[in-house]
């Protein structure tokens, strides 16, 4: 699968309805070896806990992935009861994963994939979740590993579906998808590092940003008349030559803001 087929494909999965034949394939794709014979369920009623079934109608496992190292992963399709909403949920759904990761289901594997679908399934969440672990010493000085705390979800997920883009999604998985090569955990979820993301989008934003104001100075002072017309629409600023004179010279850091805001607005939409 070339990457023009990687993108399409990441962008049928998450920017439509869930699907679960399309989810599927996408992670066969993603994770090499994914194991479908896994799966089970869906699971629903009294076997989901008492404290999770206001949110959560039924539950399903649609496999399982072992890494390089055999650190294993679930993949969870959950199905969200009507009153539930992707947003106000968060909280509870999140720690449903975790508490997952600590039953008789869960034990044992390092983290978990899941697929929240509200019930009219429009727009779900992909998310990854993991437990912090850390070493506690018990009374007869032996050092035990322990849970600390969840991952906070909120950096760990996607917000996906038909009114959403998925433009996010694919600089971060398009370079797995069908290349047969095996992602770690590690690198599973720095595949939800928004963060990453972001500045990776403004490093590339700065260098963009400078090339375009040069570019507007270079026309500037070879044009006069383009240069006088950013003076007239009030585009300018005073001089910044190290004297007290009131010169103003085109202001190319505002236009090049201003034009490279608009583009991306333009491409996002």
């Amino acid at each position: 699968m070339n990457e023009e087929q990687a993108r399409s494909l990441i962008k049928d999965v998450f920017q439509s309805r869930f699907a679960k034949p399309a989810f599927e394939e996408f992670l066969s794709e993603f994770l090499p070896s994914f194991d479908l014979t896994k799966a089970f369920g869906p699971l629903s009623g009294n076997v989901i806990r008492a404290a999770f079934r206001d949110r959560i109608a039924s539950y399903e496992r649609v496999g399982q992935y072992a890494d390089p190292d055999q650190r294993k992963i679930d993949v969870l399709i959950i199905n969200l009861n009507r009153e539930t909403t992707l947003q106000h949920g968060r909280t509870g759904l999140r720690n449903f994963a975790a508490d997952y990761l600590q039953s008789d289901r869960g034990l044992g594997k390092t983290a978990v994939l899941l697929a929240y679908v509200p019930s009219d399934g429009g727009d779900w969440r992909f998310s990854f979740v993991t437990l912090e672990t850390s070493l506690a010493e018990n009374e007869k000085g032996r050092f035990k590993e322990v849970v600390d705390k969840i991952t906070p979800a909120r950096r760990k997920s996607f917000l996906v579906g038909e009114s959403e883009k998925s433009h996010t999604a694919q600089s971060r998985f398009v370079k797995w998808i069908g290349s047969r090569n095996a992602p770690t955990v590690q690198e599973i979820e720095d595949c939800f590092d928004v963060e990453a993301v972001t500045k990776e989008f403004f490093n590339k934003y700065k260098v963009l940003f400078e090339r375009t104001r040069a570019a507007i100075l270079d026309v500037c002072e070879k044009n006069s008349r383009v240069k006088q017309e950013f003076l007239d629409i009030g585009l300018s600023k005073k001089a910044v030559d190290g004297s007290d004179n009131e010169t103003l010279v085109p202001n190319a850091d505002d236009f090049a803001k201003k034009l490279l805001g608009q583009v991306v607005f333009l491409y996002f939409l």
